[in-house]
């Protein structure tokens, strides 16, 4: 796995080994910068607390982390338990084609976009349109990142979901092979869901009795959470 390190106005590639925990990680920047430092990930920023987990289960490979080097700083609070959701919701997994642009058909369907190259394109606009807060999260040049995203064959991970969330206003909650979410936009009311194979995601959605579809649904509340990892859960079983 990679991430671009953001360290105040210089940044580098970390490249971390096949197992390795976030301590180790820690004290490999730590050396590296030659100073004590916490490490966020996202914008807004999100506190990655220095443990044994695995890398893999906190992160997601290209993601952008920063660094800070004060003395205390708090971690995120974590969102109380809200108990808003319909009881009577079936959640599933909703297949999207295994053709590069599984992210982009997940999150049509997820938001009402047009299509897949719709979206690419929403995002190849959003960042043309602000170069200057999407860079750090680019290992390319924003216009030629926006000439490359554009290709169907181009993956989407990361960053496109973290542009696709501020386009949308709305949280999403990938959630991974090991039933760990990976958030982004943690500040916006409303959440979708995505599963995540390793390779391939695919959308979760929700039916009532009446066979009504619900996609979108509201942030903080952990049952909601919960069918969603159990729908992933049956599906990979």
């Amino acid at each position: 796995m990679r991430f671009k390190i953001v360290d105040g106005s210089k940044s580098f590639i970390y490249e971390a080994g096949e197992g390795e925990t976030v301590a180790e990680m820690y004290e490999k920047i730590q050396t590296k910068l030659q100073k004590h430092v916490f490490i966020f990930k996202r914008v807004p920023r999100v506190l990655i607390e220095c443990s044994d987990a695995a890398i893999s289960s906190v992160l997601s490979d290209l993601e952008c982390l920063y660094t800070d080097s004060s003395k205390s700083i708090r971690g995120p609070v974590q969102t109380a338990e809200n108990t808003l959701i319909d009881q009577s919701l079936t959640f599933s997994v909703f297949v999207v084609p295994s053709d590069n642009s599984c992210l982009f058909h997940s999150l049509s369907e997820l938001l009402s976009a047009r299509s897949s190259g719709e979206l690419r394109k929403m995002v190849a606009d959003t960042i043309l349109g602000n170069p200057e807060e999407f860079s750090p999260f680019l290992e390319k040049e924003p216009f030629a990142y926006s000439k490359w995203i554009l290709n169907s064959d181009i993956w989407g991970g990361a960053t496109e979901i973290t542009v696709i969330s501020k386009i949308y206003t709305t949280k999403v909650c990938v959630i991974d092979p090991n039933l760990q979410p990976i958030n982004f936009g943690d500040d916006f009311r409303s959440v979708v869901y995505l599963m995540y194979t390793g390779t391939h995601y695919n959308a979760i959605i929700a039916k009532d009795k009446a066979g009504v579809v619900q996609r979108k649904f509201p942030r903080g509340d952990n049952n909601i959470l919960q069918k969603a990892k159990e729908a992933v859960k049956n599906f990979s079983t």
